[in-house]
């Protein structure tokens, strides 16, 4: 029974011994998942379309917000002087465009997120993608998003190599 008992703490320790060299290292690499959306040239052929979508959009806005500082500056230039009717029809005109310039934004503001979330659904797969391949390539068993980490060592990080990976894919 003694012996038995001495056996199976003898086996323990060879086993606990034998555990670090048994157990493969992990390599693990992180990569900046938004930084790699946005340096994509996908990602800046992207934006090029959405300046020239919503140009006029948003050169309207910015009438808007130029008319309503020049109304609001007269008003209060020059309200001691003009007739209670007068200032009353800048300040419902300023008024109007304040709101007309609320809903305007609000308005170019869903209509971008809706593109904007259209271009992650097309674009995601392909970063995925190039995720996978760079890290298989170079050996990584684990790969993490960036923004999860407290501290990253530099030479563990492969959103430059994802970005040229992604780059390479139409």
């Amino acid at each position: 029974m003694v012996k038995k008992l001495i056996g199976m703490v003898f086996a323990g320790f060879v086993f606990a011994s034998l555990a670090p060299v048994t157990m493969a290292e992990v390599k693990v690499a992180v990569v900046d998942y938004q930084k790699a959306l946005n340096q994509s040239d996908a990602a800046k052929k992207y934006l090029k379309q959405l300046e020239s979508k919503f140009s006029g959009k948003v050169n309207n806005l910015k009438r808007l917000e130029a008319d309503a500082k020049r109304i609001n500056t007269k008003l209060k230039k020059d309200a001691a002087a003009m007739s209670n009717t007068e200032r009353g029809k800048l300040q419902l005109e300023l008024k109007r465009k304040a709101e007309d310039y609320q809903i305007q934004t609000k308005e170019f503001q869903a209509e971008k997120n809706k593109a904007d979330r259209e271009q992650f659904k097309k674009l995601k797969p392909k970063l995925d993608k190039a995720i996978t391949e760079v890290a298989k390539a170079n050996g990584y068993d684990l790969v993490l998003n960036r923004a999860t980490a407290f501290y990253i060592n530099p030479k563990h990080d492969i959103t430059l190599k994802v970005i040229q990976k992604l780059n390479t894919y139409r």
